[in-house]
């Protein structure tokens, strides 16, 4: 059983992939500032 909802889906992967590049630049500020941490010391 299919349950088509392009409103929603639409709606719904924009602000999954506004979440998916918003934790994706997290994690690279995170990694880069343990990389220059370690760098420092």
């Amino acid at each position: 059983m299919e349950t088509p909802e392009p409103a929603k889906d639409k709606y719904g992967n924009q602000r999954h992939e506004h979440y998916h590049m918003m934790h994706e630049k997290a994690v690279f500020d995170s990694i880069r500032a343990s990389v220059l941490s370690h760098d420092a010391s």
